[in-house]
């Protein structure tokens, strides 16, 4: 008797997907070629378990992708991401960055990534570090007057040549102090690092991001030329700048 419901379940799938095109279980009206109705309800196959599938770990769900030919797959992890850019000291070359001569803020790029393209919509993370020193204007020798110093650094995304947005991205900062005596041995040299993390949502389309400086020393009240002040960026070698697309 069991045998023959089957059976004639089977038949009454195959007339109603003859006739209307579309299969229903647990429902008289399937909208899709395929219907499977309730809340509860799930497809099982065999081929993507743990057992049979050594990217199935059994420990966490594993995520199910189809390959160009329609076939459900687990494929290697993680394909739901790409590494679009990954520079390890990329300036090169240290790059001086003087204030105004009397410490006026100012306001530059100082590197730009090679373009990249997307092929669909990605949520965009950006990691950098950025290494910076801090000297006098002309950069000869310490700051030593105790007065505080900002030292920021931010990204702007451009269009694979140059920037079209306004927004700043991952923006950080340090404020940079010194002992009154040059000879002190409280005043800190060397390298200081301005890192930070963002994430954005972009489109299909070809972009680049534009790493940007800024340097700041007052608000233009009772300047003098002893508050000017400059910053070398990317000479310490230990710049990293990398971008990661997650689909």
């Amino acid at each position: 008797m069991y045998k023959k419901l089957i059976q004639l379940t089977c038949i009454l799938l195959c007339l109603s997907y003859s006739m209307f095109g579309q299969v229903g279980i647990s429902t008289n009206n399937p909208q899709e070629e395929l219907h499977i109705a309730g809340s509860g309800s799930t497809i099982r196959v065999d081929d993507l378990n743990s057992a049979n599938k050594t990217n199935n770990y059994g420990i966490r769900p594993a995520a199910v992708h189809s390959n160009t030919n329609g076939d459900l797959i687990l494929p290697p992890v993680p394909t739901n991401s790409e590494i679009l850019f990954n520079g390890k000291d990329i300036i090169g070359s240290s790059i001086y960055l003087p204030t105004g001569l009397q410490g006026q803020a100012v306001n530059n790029q100082i590197y730009q990534t090679p373009s990249f393209t997307l092929t669909r919509n990605a949520l965009v993370l950006i990691q950098y570090s950025m290494g910076f020193a801090i000297f006098n204007r002309i950069a000869t020798q310490a700051v030593s007057d105790r007065k505080p110093r900002l030292v920021s650094n931010y990204l702007r995304l451009g269009n694979g040549t140059t920037v079209t947005s306004a927004t700043h991205y991952a923006r950080t900062g340090q404020s940079y102090t010194n002992s009154i005596s040059p000879s002190s041995n409280y005043i800190p040299i060397g390298w200081h690092y301005n890192g930070a993390t963002d994430a954005l949502i972009l489109p299909p389309g070809t972009y680049s991001f534009h790493m940007y400086a800024y340097l700041f020393n007052h608000g233009n009240i009772n300047v003098k030329s002893s508050d000017s002040y400059s910053a070398i960026f990317g000479g310490s070698s230990r710049e990293y700048l990398k971008i990661t697309a997650f689909y």
